[in-house]
């Protein structure tokens, strides 16, 4: 499963912080190789992300 597929998977089941984790790990890892403009893609996916968590639209594991 691509790294898309699997944001869009957790993203329809409100899994917001493996999300982030994600979106984050995978722009670190495009920035690494100096691919820019797919590391800002994942890095405004992150963004938006911990916007929905603060608004309270996650399901956290407590």
């Amino acid at each position: 499963m691509g790294i898309k597929k699997t944001i869009d998977y957790l993203e329809k089941n409100k899994n917001y912080s493996y999300v982030e984790d994600i979106a984050l790990d995978t722009a670190a890892v495009y920035a690494e190789s100096k691919q820019y403009d797919k590391s800002y893609i994942y890095h405004q996916k992150m963004i938006q992300t911990q916007k929905q968590i603060q608004r309270g639209e996650c399901l956290y594991e407590f």
